[in-house]
């Protein structure tokens, strides 16, 4: 009799170790970020409210990454939850659409540069915006419009030159 309860018991007990394995297991993977409902509020403007091409669209742009630089300076949302936002909004498109989104974001991205520079200021009142958390830092721009971008599969565009005197 005592020799049936020793396999037994060893089998119990390897059980409870690999259970004890896997729920250690589980409870150290990481956890996918929630997207954030203000954060895919201001994609959908993105979405339909800017059209290049035409006429004002890049004070409507500006408007936009303002709007955009603004909820991410009052926000405390990191780079993992802007990611996750863009890319639960993108998947959530049919395919067209995710090309078209896709270009839209990185036009606005282009003009957020604009917005952290010297005549940021003007260019924000002509649009029609008035920013709440202005003036924003370059850091702050790289870091919400990459993420942005990378989420959509998209590429942040590259700064553009400066037009310096020659010296």
């Amino acid at each position: 009799m005592k020799n049936r309860r020793i396999p037994l018991l060893a089998g119990a007990l390897a059980l409870l170790c690999l259970l004890a394995c896997a729920c250690g297991s589980a409870a150290q993977q990481p956890q996918e970020p929630e997207a954030n409902a203000e954060l895919t509020a201001l994609l959908e403007k993105v979405d339909t409210d800017y059209h290049p091409g035409t006429a004002g669209c890049s004070l409507v742009g500006a408007g936009l990454a303002g709007r955009l630089l603004d909820w991410y300076a009052g926000s405390d949302a990191g780079e993992d939850t802007v990611r996750a936002t863009a890319k639960a909004y993108y998947d959530g498109l049919d395919s067209e659409r995710q090309e078209t989104f896709g270009e839209l974001l990185v036009s606005v991205s282009e003009l957020s540069y604009e917005l952290t520079g010297e005549n940021a200021a003007s260019l924000l009142e002509t649009a029609g915006y008035e920013a709440t958390a202005f003036p924003w830092s370059a850091e702050a721009q790289q870091t919400l419009f990459g993420a942005l971008c990378e989420g959509c599969g998209r590429q942040m565009p590259a700064a553009p030159e400066t037009n310096a005197p020659a010296a």
